[in-house]
């Protein structure tokens, strides 16, 4: 088909002001064959009255009772499109006007690929989201097993992925992992068949009301975190023993790392005790310091 229907799944939730410009993102898109699915997981705000102001028959509309689990939000999405391929767009990000021209031609030219995602623009710019998504290029399974550098509003697949793989593992132990799980499945049905392009064709936006963000100030996120990797790597230990019990031990140490700097923002911690922490390394403890000096001059800038 020369211009085939792209479906584009936007789960939402409570972000209403943030919404009406990502949907405009998409209606401004040089590309015009595609139909706007917007998944309200249980929102108390005006949502529904945003969407229905646009009084655009390319765009549907469901609202389910809150779950706060992304993956069942976007399953949804999943049933409902109708489309050759399928886009996926968070509600608070936005979209450069040719985005899906320039990866619908990608993805043309190249038959092998069953996906194609994209670096991000980040408004306000934030250093630390560069360090961790930096990469682009075709992608492996272990490679994205190491790190989840693929942002999930930049990704378009083909809808006969989703009749291979399946959909969005709803697990519980997944509520911020499901992302990276269903790209990691996808690799592990045809290994290197996802591309990140190099050039940003989304903007993320930074914002307090990011779930990411938000779960990260849950006083249980670290435990949450702990099952996360636990039910990854029981889900991918077939791939290799050896390998995923050394991916373990990384990422436990990761979560050590990222309570020790939760806790020395929040004043709960010293760096005289991060200095005498022997379960740091020498680099880990200079790790934990520079972070602490990098936010506490982020939060003199702000004022």
């Amino acid at each position: 088909m020369e211009n085939p229907l792209i479906s584009i799944i936007i789960p939402t939730y409570n972000v209403s002001d943030l919404l009406k410009l990502t949907i405009k993102s998409v209606l401004n898109q040089s590309y015009k064959n595609y139909e706007i699915i917007i998944i309200d997981d249980g929102s108390e705000d005006d949502t529904k009255e945003v969407v229905r102001n646009f009084n655009n028959e390319k765009i549907s509309y469901f609202k389910l009772g809150h779950t706060g689990m992304p993956a069942k939000v976007r399953n949804k999405g999943i049933e409902q499109a109708k489309g050759e391929y399928i886009a996926f767009l968070d509600s608070d990000d936005l979209w450069r006007p040719d985005k899906l021209d320039v990866q619908l031609k990608v993805l043309k030219e190249n038959k092998e690929l069953l996906g194609v995602a994209s670096r991000a623009k980040l408004i306000p710019d934030r250093l630390i989201y560069h360090l961790r998504r930096s990469n682009y290029g075709i992608i492996s399974f272990e490679q994205l097993l190491r790190k989840n550098i693929i942002y999930t509003s930049s990704v378009i697949i083909k809808k006969k992925v989703i009749e291979k793989v399946g959909k969005f593992d709803e697990s519980h132990n997944l509520r911020s992992g499901q992302d990276v799980s269903y790209w990691l499945d996808i690799l592990k049905f045809q290994d290197k068949s996802i591309l990140i392009l190099k050039e940003p064709l989304i903007i993320y936006r930074v914002h307090d009301r990011d779930l990411t963000r938000m779960r990260i100030r849950e006083s249980n996120y670290f435990k949450k975190r702990v099952h996360k990797f636990k039910y990854l790597y029981l889900k991918y230990e077939s791939f290799d023993k050896e390998y995923m019990n050394c991916l373990l031990r990384k990422w436990m140490k990761v979560i050590l790392l990222d309570q020790r700097k939760r806790l020395i923002i929040e004043g709960n911690l010293s760096l005289k005790q991060i200095l005498k922490d022997n379960l740091l390394t020498p680099f880990e403890k200079i790790e934990v310091i520079i972070y602490y000096y990098l936010k506490k001059m982020q939060m003199q800038l702000k004022f």
